[in-house]
């Protein structure tokens, strides 16, 4: 399990610094809530891989643990089409990404693991950040 830990945590790293540390001379200074969502992010990689590299006993199996984390990748990749294709999607795949981001960090703190649930929860309002923040682009981008 440790090799696919390191694999997942490589895989969601890449994603982080390919979507949110680029150097796109139009974007300009970054607002509260993009730095919200990018340490949301970071919590979110090093919640999971604390997770999947622990010791003790866990309530769910670390594969069930690997898959929800998948989903959770493939909730974050939707994302990116649903705001260019159907931006009304959009919300409704951050709100999937949330819920399996707060379910792994319920798993965690039920199996007594307390900071890794702690760090999972705290990534999770990186998910209401990221509805907010698009709410108010989307705002702005109607006044324009």
């Amino acid at each position: 399990m440790t090799d696919a830990t390191i694999v997942i945590t490589f895989f969601l790293a890449y994603k982080l610094i390919k979507k949110n540390i680029s150097n796109d001379p139009t974007k300009g200074s970054w607002s509260h809530l993009e730095i919200a969502i990018l340490l949301g992010h970071i919590a979110f990689i090093l919640g999971q891989y604390f997770l999947l590299a622990s010791d003790g006993s866990l309530i769910l199996t670390k594969s069930e643990i690997l898959v929800q984390v998948l989903a959770a990748l493939i909730a974050s990749d939707i994302q990116d089409i649903f705001v260019t294709k159907r931006p009304s999607y959009f919300y409704s795949a951050v709100l999937l990404e949330y819920i399996l981001w707060s379910s792994l960090g319920l798993t965690a703190v039920l199996s007594g693991k307390f900071i890794i649930g702690a760090t999972l929860f705290v990534a999770c309002i990186s998910r209401i950040a990221e509805i907010i923040n698009h709410y108010s682009w989307s705002q702005n981008q109607k006044n324009e």
